[in-house]
């Protein structure tokens, strides 16, 4: 999966912090996105932002 910015696929995967997807042990799980790591773009898949 490419930047959709820049096309690089120079990519990590992190946690997206301003989306809490359950808790685990009073811990929050938090959603992934992505980060181009030439551009600094950052991203959530549309496959993901549906859940």
């Amino acid at each position: 999966m490419p930047c959709p910015k820049c096309g690089s696929t120079n990519l990590i995967k992190i946690e997206d912090k301003s989306t809490i997807l359950t808790y685990v042990a009073h811990t929050p799980v938090y959603a992934k996105k992505y980060k181009c790591l030439d551009c600094g773009y950052e991203w959530r898949p549309k496959e993901e932002e549906k859940t």
